[in-house]
């Protein structure tokens, strides 16, 4: 068989054991075969791909479909409510509605509408780490860190590729099976890659986590495990009243704020909100997942008679979080502690609520609970239902005056500025870092606020990240904040 600089032309191609020479016997057909051959190359990847494209717009529309007669299934009582699993089961006098159980069934009908692509996940993180190694030389550093499990393949390879280090900057527990909303992968995939990031981890340099109840967890596997969290760099309190009047209410409200994206749970809190004084008013400040939760929340607000005391604003900016928020008399963690990814977290939002000045309301999370009893600047919801919830939050708000204070002066010791050296030496003192992610880590508050702290020390640091669908990619390395970023075709 010719190599691929001869391809086409009328070379001798010959079929091992029968001695035939094709272009020399069978000039005609040798000659209709390359042509066959050359349009299916042209060709059949185009066609391919804009049937996966129709085959996908199909899937989100049915998708969508689904998730609406679920959701009025659900909203109705039709759905079983099985009281023994899930968060934000709740069954009231005439309904019964558990949306763990909804999210399950859609996953569930996710993986039988994508048994076409039932690859996809290893596939996008394979090829991912395929196109850092095509760009390698760009991303050449002493230490690669890898965001999340996900990219632990890219991180290996280029450390493998240019005698570099690497590192996991492990964000969540690594096992897939223990998030907390169930991925639409076949079980298999899921088997795959956790034993897969379980071997990447175990063969890593060091590992970086956000808690100290995750960290634990990690030292079963590697001992070599920074905790670096997410605290925010020291500010100066500026309040102002934003969140009063984008709600329209008084100064004598008690406006109650579940920061951050709302995936469940939230039925329990308008429950309990029924429960509390008519001045209490509840204010969600973020995304909705799935979209469809938020009208779910609305109407059983309107089934409970608190809809006018409930208020949903978009995400705000990072940068003027803290003061727009500060007017809440209370910040709840809307969190499953029955979920083993939940138990080892420790989320930004803590730190959101205590620079803010915001007293905390949270079940019983080993690392948010220890940091809420020390400083003692909220409360711990020990019995999630809708009473326990009501109780919680009507204690801290009797005592909100002194918790604020408390929650103030305690941000003067959670600031990045403290953990910068860890991370530096976590690193092992790196002249050169480069960050990769499967996501936009341009738009990750963690990881730039890494990437900062480095460069401010001399480091030489590059994130390299796959773009969204639809973004345009940027293989040549931009330079911003001292920061060069290399973004790759989704």
């Amino acid at each position: 068989m010719t190599d691929g600089g001869q391809r086409g032309q009328d070379s001798e191609i010959a079929l091992p054991g029968f001695g035939l020479n094709i272009a020399g016997q069978y000039p005609r057909f040798y000659r209709r075969m390359v042509a066959v051959l050359e349009w299916q190359n042209k060709h059949v990847p185009l066609l391919f791909r804009l049937e996966m494209v129709l085959f996908r717009t199909i899937i989100v529309i049915v998708d969508a479909v689904l998730w609406i007669l679920l959701g009025n299934l659900a909203l109705t009582g039709v759905a079983p409510g099985k009281l023994s699993r899930g968060y934000s089961s709740y069954r009231g006098s005439s309904r019964s509605y558990n949306s763990r159980e909804l999210v399950n069934e859609i996953a569930q009908l996710n993986r039988k509408l994508e048994r076409y692509t039932p690859n996809i996940a290893v596939i996008s993180y394979l090829t991912f780490a395929q196109r850092c190694v095509e760009t390698s030389t760009a991303l050449a550093a002493d230490a690669y860190v890898a965001h999340g499990v996900q990219s632990l393949p890219t991180a290996s390879i280029l450390a493998n590729e240019q005698g570099g280090k690497y590192y996991c900057d492990c964000i969540e527990t690594p096992s897939f099976f223990d998030r907390a909303l169930p991925v639409n992968w076949d079980v298999t995939n899921t088997h795959f890659l956790d034993r897969a990031f379980e071997s990447y981890l175990r063969h890593a340099d060091g590992i970086l986590t956000v808690g100290w109840t995750l960290a634990d967890q990690l030292r079963k596997l590697h001992n070599n495990v920074a905790v670096i969290p997410n605290y925010r760099y020291a500010e100066t309190l500026a309040p102002n009243d934003w969140l009063r009047e984008k709600c329209g209410v008084s100064e004598d409200t008690d406006l109650v704020l579940s920061l951050n994206t709302v995936t469940a749970g939230l039925d329990v809190v308008l429950a309990a909100l029924a429960l509390l004084p008519p001045s209490v008013h509840l204010v969600t400040v973020g995304r909705f997942a799935p979209v469809g939760y938020r009208e779910t929340c609305e109407k059983y607000a309107a089934e409970q008679g608190v809809l006018e005391r409930f208020h949903c604003l978009d995400p705000l900016p990072y940068k003027d979080l803290t003061a727009t928020i500060s007017m809440a008399s209370a910040g709840l963690i809307v969190l499953d502690p029955s979920i083993k990814n939940v138990q080892v977290s420790l989320p930004n939002r803590i730190f959101d609520y205590m620079f803010a000045g915001v007293p905390i309301c949270s079940p019983l999370i080993p690392d948010i609970a220890r940091i809420i009893a020390d400083e003692n600047i909220g409360g711990i919801v020990t019995d999630l239902s809708p009473a326990g919830w009501a109780e919680t939050i009507s204690s801290v708000l009797q005592e909100k005056d002194k918790l604020r204070d408390n929650a103030v002066t305690a941000s003067k010791k959670y600031i990045w500025e403290s953990v910068e050296d860890d991370l530096f030496e976590s690193l092992g003192r790196p002249a050169s870092v480069c960050y990769v992610g499967a996501s936009n880590l341009r738009e990750n508050n963690r990881t730039m606020r890494m990437a900062r702290s480095l460069v401010a020390r001399g480091v030489e640091v590059t994130v390299c990240y796959r773009c969204r669908p639809g973004e345009t990619p940027n293989d040549a390395a931009v330079l911003d904040d001292g920061i060069k970023f290399v973004s790759l075709a989704n």
